[in-house]
């Protein structure tokens, strides 16, 4: 294992609150600018079979970015951030944080150990894993989730934070009650079972080729459907896809083209746009966690 350790003080003012599911009830965030924080690393690498599984469980606060690679082997990078009001404090916040690995050649469970209630902490995880054939189910609580270039099966959950997913196949089922999701779809159609992304207090936006075919369901229960998608034809017919407004919220359950494997993405709370993308002329990149989303870390 590699370990380095450092001080750093923060600059910029931040406070903030976030609300638990579970309880219901609204915690309030330490004033982490007027703390010094304390930052550790580590790097682990294991040797992993095709058609292995990844559980990915921190129940904590932190981003966690996943990406494929053409590699037999998964390798995690851990960030380790704590804060604290002096030395003393900074040293027994960050080793009050730890990460557990179990491990066979096709699975892999990374837990994040921390005391109930702690809140001058967090952790991010950089996972590169093999492209084909990898498993991946995170459980998270605070924090940026994105997975790209991976096919498998996949679950994310998150209490609070933006979800990423770009250039999946495979099953997709991911989740997030305060957040936004981004989804972007490649190719043109879904290669395996489906997609499916929820969001309860969150806007979700749609990446679609314009050659795409699929069963596309797109749901907001109190919001907008909004659709930036060109005509396209079936059987000589010009077709355009058209949300239907309800009394509250709107819905399109459409097919695009021949169909294929269905691509479902749903708000309670926010609106979902769909949007044409061109692979060739366009790059697709979330925002920076710590940036633009709550990640756990202070802005």
């Amino acid at each position: 294992m590699k370990s380095r350790l450092w001080l750093l003080v923060l600059l910029v003012a931040a406070t903030g609150s976030w609300t638990s599911a579970k309880d219901k009830k609204v915690v309030v965030l330490p004033e982490y600018a007027k703390m010094m924080k304390i930052q550790k690393e580590q790097q682990r690498s294991f040797t992993f079979l095709p058609g292995g599984r990844v559980y990915i469980n921190t129940a904590f606060m932190g981003n966690i970015t996943i990406e494929g690679w053409d590699k037999p082997r998964i390798r995690v990078d851990a960030t380790i951030n704590a804060w604290g009001n002096d030395n003393d404090e900074l040293i027994k916040n960050v080793e009050a944080i730890a990460t557990d690995f179990s491990k066979s050649p096709t699975d892999l469970n990374i837990v994040t150990q921390h005391p109930a209630e702690f809140m001058l902490g967090s952790i991010d995880y950089r996972i590169m894993v093999p492209r084909y054939r990898t498993d991946i189910k995170i459980k998270s609580n605070r924090g940026f989730i994105s997975v790209k270039d991976v096919n498998g099966w996949l679950e994310a959950d998150t209490e609070t934070g933006y979800i990423s997913m770009v250039n999946l196949r495979g099953y997709v089922s991911t989740k997030t009650v305060q957040g936004d999701i981004l989804i972007q779809l490649d190719g043109t159609r879904w290669e395996g079972l489906s997609m499916n992304a929820n969001t309860q207090q969150g806007d979700i936006k749609v990446l679609m080729p314009t050659e795409y075919n699929t069963d596309l369901t797109l749901i907001s229960i109190t919001g907008e459907v909004v659709v930036d998608y060109p005509v396209f034809q079936v059987n000589e017919q010009d077709i355009a896809l058209v949300p239907v407004q309800k009394k509250l919220g709107m819905y399109l359950n459409q097919r695009v083209r021949d169909g294929g494997h269905p691509v479902t993405a749903q708000t309670e709370l926010g609106t979902v746009k769909l949007i044409k993308y061109d692979p060739n002329l366009e790059v697709v990149a979330p925002p920076a966690p710590g940036k633009n989303q709550d990640t756990g870390e202070p802005k």
